[in-house]
């Protein structure tokens, strides 16, 4: 449940849930992200494997790709569900990843890459990728006409060491096999 803390730009915003005492600019993170509602839109289990619907397609190969638009970050594994997907990512502590030759556009006014690149420092980086991620798989969805949404938010779990690491890897290769018995299953 959302907790509204405060007034900001005479707006209420919502809290985070991001645990404070953890970098999300560094180490491993189970993630798991879910379509609104649950519904059924990334594709459907059949004789024990998916079959991915366009969206679902286009979810794989963008999740496969993230490097090439992160390179702070890479998959380690994946799974595609019809109403969620599941994440290993490795985010990567790079301190020079920003670019410190700012230019302004005037005298106050930051130019909108550094801007963009301030906003994504302050959020921590595995925000950063999973937003894009997701934004992307909706705008494949609406820019192809068919319906879609995301529930909002995400769950991420660190992952601590090698034991949480080869258990969280061994849910994801199983969790087409035991989707009737899955949290996610309707």
């Amino acid at each position: 449940m959302a907790v509204i803390t405060d007034l900001f730009q005479n707006k209420y915003r919502i809290e985070s849930t991001r645990l404070k005492s953890i970098d999300y600019n560094n180490g491993y993170f189970f993630v798991t992200f879910c379509t609104k509602d649950r519904e059924h839109t990334l594709g459907e289990i059949s004789d024990g494997r998916i079959i991915l619907s366009a969206i679902g397609e286009f979810a794989s190969n963008t999740i496969t790709e993230i490097q090439n638009h992160h390179p702070y970050c890479s998959v380690e594994s994946f799974v595609i569900m019809p109403n969620h997907i599941h994440v290993i990512f490795y985010v990567a502590h790079n301190t020079n990843e920003l670019n410190t030759d700012v230019q302004h556009t005037s005298n106050n006014d930051l130019n909108v890459n550094h801007q963009m690149q301030m906003t994504s420092k302050r959020k921590g980086r595995l925000s950063v990728v999973v937003g894009s991620l997701k934004s992307a798989i909706k705008r494949f969805a609406t820019d192809n006409d068919v319906p879609f949404e995301w529930q909002t938010r995400f769950h991420d779990h660190f992952i601590r060491n090698t034991e949480e690491m080869a258990a969280i890897k061994t849910y994801i290769e199983n969790n087409i096999g035991t989707w009737q018995g899955d949290e996610f299953y309707d």
